[in-house]
């Protein structure tokens, strides 16, 4: 599986502030033009998030784990001149020795541009995330992603809606669901998740970034899931 396809993601730390013995939850917070990048992975190099892959594709496709991990600002600007630029890590957590994809992402109050391995290359360039981040918002994601066979796709982003969210038995109370449409494949890609009318569908959490991330086939059915189960000191 090409862990950079996913482009990963991350748990919510909830702040819970106590007075006089009763838990006070602090208010559904919704994304501005100057807070996205609070819906991206916090710039902290203490965390480890632990992701289930779940795969439903059968014969020869298997669930497995990964790690995701800030390692700190990159020395380094983007093609497009972008800086700071943060470093990432997508780990296999279960492999022997431990397998690592590195990504770079660039990250401001309105635009979170994810480049893949290269952050002087445009072939896995995606803007995840971009204002004003609100329900039926679109934008164009990429113009030539290259796909795992190496052919180019287009990917246009639409904010589905802004929830509360469950999932790996922990609740989010702001989450923004979007949708990432692929099309324009030059030819029939081997990969379904990279198929003309395929889609990506992922949730970002406040204070969290990505909390799950699934792949969906032109025919709607879905291919896989990543989703996060774990936050630990490194």
């Amino acid at each position: 599986m090409r862990l950079k396809s996913f482009v990963l993601s991350v748990l919510l730390i909830t702040l819970v502030v106590t007075g006089c013995g009763n838990p006070v939850v602090p208010p559904v917070v919704h994304a501005t033009d100057s807070s996205i990048s609070q819906f991206y992975t916090p710039p902290s190099t203490a965390l480890k998030y632990g992701f289930a892959h779940i795969d439903y594709r059968g014969a020869g496709f298997a669930d497995s784990s990964y790690i995701f991990t800030y390692e700190g600002v990159v020395d380094t600007s983007t093609l497009d001149g972008f800086a700071p630029v943060g470093g990432y890590f997508l780990g296999n957590s279960t492999a022997t020795p431990k397998q690592f994809f590195e990504t770079y992402t660039y990250v401001s109050d309105s635009v979170i541009i994810e480049y893949g391995s290269s952050c002087r290359s445009k072939d896995n360039r995606l803007v995840v995330l971009k204002t004003p981040l609100k329900a039926g918002a679109t934008w164009v994601a990429a113009t030539d992603f290259v796909t795992p066979d190496g052919r180019k796709v287009a990917i246009n982003a639409h904010v589905d809606e802004h929830l509360d969210f469950t999932v790996g038995g922990s609740d989010y109370p702001s989450v923004y669901s979007i949708s990432y449409f692929v099309t324009g494949t030059e030819a029939a890609d081997s990969h379904a998740d990279f198929q003309n009318g395929s889609r990506h569908q992922m949730w970002f959490a406040y204070n969290t970034g990505k909390v799950k991330e699934t792949a969906f086939a032109a025919n709607t059915k879905a291919l896989w899931t990543n989703e996060i189960r774990s936050i630990t000191a490194r």
